[in-house]
């Protein structure tokens, strides 16, 4: 089923606009007015004045705190050669 996103801001390559988003098969079909994107049956997501922002991926780490974790397991008693 397709997605509607509306009632917030959308982050396009042209800058951040207030428009709604149509997702079908996962893949953003069109952004523009809700009205004109709303004809079809879809399920809705209210952003709630929000902003969506396509395709981001939140792929930040915390070196540090990786490395500590590490550090606390013990695997010496997993593998001796």
């Amino acid at each position: 089923m397709d997605i509607l996103f509306r009632g917030g801001r959308v982050f396009t390559p042209e800058g951040v606009v207030t428009a709604a988003v149509l997702v079908r098969g996962g893949v953003i079909a069109a952004v523009g007015p809700e009205g004109e994107l709303a004809r079809e049956p879809h399920e809705t997501v209210d952003l709630g004045g929000g902003l969506l922002v396509p395709g981001f991926t939140d792929a930040h780490m915390h070196p540090i705190q990786a490395g500590l974790e590490r550090a606390k397991c013990d695997l010496s008693e997993v593998f001796r050669p």
